[in-house]
């Protein structure tokens, strides 16, 4: 009920709203709908500037002002693999993850895809260590910093 409340706040047929709706379903655990609407904020491109974006919660704050630069098809795309993983897709998830970072190094080689790429890797059968290291490789050429525990080896 909350989590709808909110979604009503936030303008439909938005990248903010598929995300909100996006986590609503993963709570209720209902992966392949979370999914696709995680799919819809992948294709999201790039952000060119600060996105301004103002929620009023009436609970708790009067107003809150959220300035930052999201970028919401890398948003899109991480928690998409994870609700293909949660759907027991590991493949898709793990092709999901690797093709954007293969396209586009430089807005996808993160923390939190590095983290998650590694641990399909940890979960999936064959050379993991291999191919952790060559995203390292990747990472290091692209002159990305990636924390030490992102890669676990």
């Amino acid at each position: 009920e909350g989590g709808e409340r909110i979604e009503g706040m936030i303008e439909e047929g938005t990248v903010e709203r598929w995300t909100a709706e996006g986590i609503r379903k993963v709570g209720e655990g209902k992966w392949k709908e979370a999914q696709e609407l995680f799919l819809k904020v992948a294709s999201s491109p790039p952000p060119s500037k600060p996105t301004f974006t103002k929620f009023t919660l009436e609970e708790f704050y009067t107003t809150y002002v959220l300035d930052v630069n999201v970028d919401w098809g890398f948003v899109g795309v991480v928690n998409a693999s994870l609700c293909m993983l949660y759907s027991n897709d590991l493949p898709l998830s793990l092709n999901l993850l690797l093709d954007n970072i293969k396209k586009e190094p430089g807005r996808f080689l993160k923390h939190e895809a590095i983290f998650n790429l590694c641990t399909l890797y940890d979960l999936s059968e064959g050379e993991g260590k291999e191919k952790k290291e060559e995203i390292r490789r990747i990472a290091k050429e692209y002159g990305t910093e990636i924390g030490q525990g992102a890669f676990r080896i």
